[in-house]
């Protein structure tokens, strides 16, 4: 029998035609299979494995993968023929198979993973170095290898580790080029590290690879950088402002690439958004302001994640020409690294900021027309968005093949026409213009959908082609490499069509113009604005604006006592609700609750009632009313009518009288409770001051002024009463009423929201009203709650709503609306687009 190095005769001789390894090796100064290798002798095959080992240890992977393959059936050989050893011939098998794998190759990796799944070779010393083969990219397998060899350049005399003299010396030795010479500089940073070993320095050009790292592009690189260098910022600004934008450039691209994150993240206050929904929501929190502030902020948020993002796409796409000079460098002493393959991978790994990027893009298109355009910068906007446009297609391609400039040109073709709306319509130019540049005719599929026919649209229409056509390059590769950043540039030109539609020629010229000579002037723009914050602070230091500003923040310390509780925890003595126990979380579960049910309550949805079917005032009075009250009596009645609350009405009454049913003021409440010369003070503050009692015209008014100024009051918050009216209406027993007796009085219960138009509504005016029964019913004064009422013989009609969120939520649905038909606009037109009108009450 041989030694575990080798295969009985006999057996081998058996299973020749049987041998499954039939690739070929090479480096050995031989070109033999493994099925040659079984059909020579004893003496041959120990001579033939001999001369692999030692190729083997020397690093070639041939060799390795074949001395795997070849115990590997020697195994099979030895099970076959009872062999004890065949157990240790697989993991001989194993160990060469690893060492293969780690240098990169695929066909030892394969072979490992048949390994495992037959458990074959596998022992708890080598499972570990065996995942790690499995899990590890074949690339950075051979990048490790190139960077061993490269070390072992770098450290002829094979020192355990290099001190940051040597280091610097060889590396001065070995690079070819500056940009080497700065990588190798910048891979090892010597603050951190003493001095570099091997595995440090494999482990740091591995991370380099990947794109982890700083850029190597130093600006402070030539005679004049190193004059800009120790300039001050005064001649920074003036003799080098060209070279301090640039600066300034390059370190928001270098810091928005590696913190974007992070500011992505710390503009959402977590825990501030948690205290102010806890404590203070849901006494100032309206409809009206989320539908105006959240669409704002979330514009605003999405704009700012979709400017972090292209930051980020140009810090990756500068550190790519790094990775190509660092692929080029490790291909020198390691012929198998592959740099498009590196570049390939790289680019794969780098698209995170792409899929932020169309996610914020959705969310600003969206928001920018459910927003108010008051509040929004278009034209301003509009060439940040052209600017951005040309530095992504500047930036993010590294060739301008035919199709992505042909994409560009269709792109640009299709939105000619939204920017000929606004020209002058000249007779004969105008009609040539919408010739070219317009919709020949368009097609009506629905109401308010068109499909348009003209140039514009034929040229939209070639552009997912070119799309389809780029991402085919190189195998598809093309759809992270081209396809995706060419996306950027046509998105932010498409934004930039947007946000021109709602611009004016003289926004456009201060955003191009003024903004700019904005820049150049900023000296003399800090001192103004210096000297004007110093003239507002002296007009604003009175008495009256002092008490407002102490009190504003003594009533802003709340909230920032709230977030630092919040920071620590929410600590409460020893129990801690931050702290994760079981406690902890029932009390968070509680108080999640508790929040919710107002919040519940508040924005619950509309009841079905309200849309449906009305109870008629025939219908109540013959159940709830008069003539049900005489067959038994109001207390059968009301049992019977109980179940008509929650349902709606629509009567036509006459009013009998209008009172002040509740009177409601918070901060007056508060106030109350403070000495009088502070509250006083307050009220100034705040409210609203009593006029010259002389200048008042209102005879009414001179006296409620003369009683004020009698008892010593100079100030009021009146102004911030809440008021609850209830309207005494009267409705008809029969049909044929003609005096008071045969009336029904109703008490009609309306919120603060009705008080203009309720304060102009006389006694004896017929109204028509739409509310919700609500207690008393077949009483004889029931309750209802007010939702819609008009006036009809006022003098002017006046009609006012307040549903509890009906008219807002039907405002809110046509601007959802208004922001999807736009969104199918923005990704459609020319091709296919929306024409709506709608209004908002």
């Amino acid at each position: 029998m041989m030694s575990h190095e080798g295969c009985p005769t006999l057996a081998v001789t058996r299973t020749i035609r049987g041998c499954l390894g039939v690739s070929k090796m090479a480096g050995t100064g031989t070109d033999m299979a493994l099925q040659d290798v079984l059909q020579k002798d004893e003496d041959e095959q120990q001579e033939l494995l001999g001369k692999l080992r030692e190729d083997a240890e020397a690093g070639s992977i041939p060799a390795q993968v074949f001395l795997g393959k070849y115990f590997l059936k020697c195994s099979e050989l030895s099970n076959g023929s009872g062999d004890a050893d065949s157990t240790e011939k697989e993991m001989t098998a194993v160990n060469w198979l690893i060492k293969a794998s780690k240098q990169g190759s695929e066909e030892a990796t394969d072979l490992l993973i048949i390994c495992v799944e037959r458990s074959t070779g596998v022992t708890d010393e080598n499972i570990e170095v065996i995942h790690w083969c499995l899990h590890t990219s074949q690339m950075e397998k051979i990048a490790r290898v190139a960077a061993k060899k490269l070390f072992r350049a770098l450290n002829p005399l094979d020192f355990p580790a290099l001190t940051k003299e040597q280091y610097r010396q060889a590396v001065e030795e070995i690079s070819t080029t500056k940009q080497e010479r700065k990588l190798l500089e910048r891979a090892v940073k010597f603050k951190t590290e003493h001095e570099v070993s091997e595995d440090l320095f494999v482990e740091k050009i591995v991370k380099r690879l990947r794109g982890s790292g700083s850029l190597t592009s130093d600006p402070q690189g030539s005679v004049e950088s190193e004059v800009y260098h120790n300039a001050t910022l005064y001649q920074k600004w003036t003799g080098h402002s060209a070279h301090l934008l640039k600066t300034v450039a390059n370190y928001t691209v270098q810091t928005a690439g590696t913190r974007g994150m992070v500011w992505l993240k710390s503009i959402v206050p977590t825990q501030q958004i948690y205290v102010l929904l806890l404590f203070s929501v849901y006494s100032v929190i309206s409809l009206e302001v989320i539908t105006f502030f959240l669409p704002l902020a979330s514009f605003y948020a999405a704009l700012f994640a979709m400017v972090i993002c292209n930051m980020q796409m140009f810090y990756s796409r500068r550190k790519l020409s790094d990775i190509r000079a660092m692929a080029d460098m490790l291909k020198r002493f390691n012929e198998i690294v592959d740099s498009e393959s590196n570049e390939s991978e790289y680019l794969w790994h780098s698209l995170r900021p792409y899929w932020g990027y169309f996610i914020s893009l959705f969310v600003v298109v969206l928001t920018f027309s459910f927003g108010d355009k008051l509040w929004i910068p278009c034209s301003e906007l509009a060439i940040i968005s052209g600017a951005l446009a040309m530095a992504c297609f500047m930036a993010l391609s590294d060739k301008y093949d035919y199709l992505v400039l042909l994409s560009i040109a269709c792109n640009m073709v299709s939105t000619l026409p939204i920017f000929f709306e606004t020209f002058p319509r000249i007779p004969v130019v105008h009609s040539v213009l919408q010739f070219f540049f317009g919709s020949m005719f368009s097609l009506e599929l629905g109401p308010g959908l068109f499909v348009n026919f003209g140039v514009p649209s034929m040229a939209y229409l070639a552009v997912p082609l070119l799309f389809v056509r780029m991402a085919y390059q190189k195998s598809w590769q093309g759809t992270y490499r081209v396809l995706i950043p060419h996306l950027v540039c046509f998105f932010w030109w498409q934004m930039l069509v947007m946000f021109y539609r709602h611009s004016t020629w003289i926004g456009l010229l201060r955003a191009s113009c003024g903004w700019i000579a904005a820049i150049f002037l900023s000296p003399l723009l800090v001192v103004g604005f210096v000297l004007w914050a110093a003239s507002y602070i002296v007009r604003f230091l009175t008495v009256v604006n002092l008490v407002r500003l102490v009190t504003t923040l003594c009533l802003l310390a709340i909230p920032v006592a709230m977030a630092f509780w919040a920071k620590s925890g929410f600590r409460v003595s020893r129990f801690r609700l931050g702290d994760g126990s079981a406690k902890a979380k029932v009390a968070l579960l509680l108080l999640f609750v508790a929040s919710s049910v107002p919040l519940a309550y508040v924005f619950a949805p509309l009841e079905t009632t309200l849309s449906g079917p009305r109870v008629t005032w025939q219908q109540y009075r013959s159940l709830c009313s008069q003539p049900q009250w005489e067959k038994t009596n109001i207390a059968e009645a009301m049992v019977a009518c109980s179940h008509l609350s929650g349902l709606m009405v629509d009567w036509t009454a006459t009013v009998k009288k209008i009172v002040v049913k509740r009177t409601d003021n918070q901060a007056e409440a508060f106030l109350d409770l403070l000495p009088w010369s502070v509250s006083d003070s307050i009220k100034c503050a705040y409210g609203r001051e009593y006029p010259e009692c002389g200048t008042v015209d209102d005879p009414r008014e001179r006296l409620l002024c003369d009683v004020s100024t009698m008892q010593g009051r100079k100030c009021h918050i009146k102004n911030l009463n809440r008021y609850t009216f209830e309207i005494w209406a009267l409705l008809p027993l029969d049909d044929n009423a003609n005096n008071d007796t045969e009336f029904h009085d109703v008490r009609v219960v309306a919120s603060h929201w009705y008080k203009d138009v309720l304060m102009k509504i006389g006694h004896g005016e017929t109204i028509r009203f739409r509310a919700m029964l609500v207690s008393e019913l077949g009483n004889v004064w029931p309750v209802l709650k007010l939702y819609h009422v008009t006036c009809e013989s006022c003098m002017e009609q006046m009609t006012f709503s307040h549903t509890g969120m009906t008219e807002d939520s039907l405002n809110i649905v046509r601007k959802m609306a208004r922001a999807v038909f736009d969104m199918c606009n923005f990704f459609a037109y020319p091709i296919v687009e929306i024409k709506y009108n709608i209004v908002e009450n």
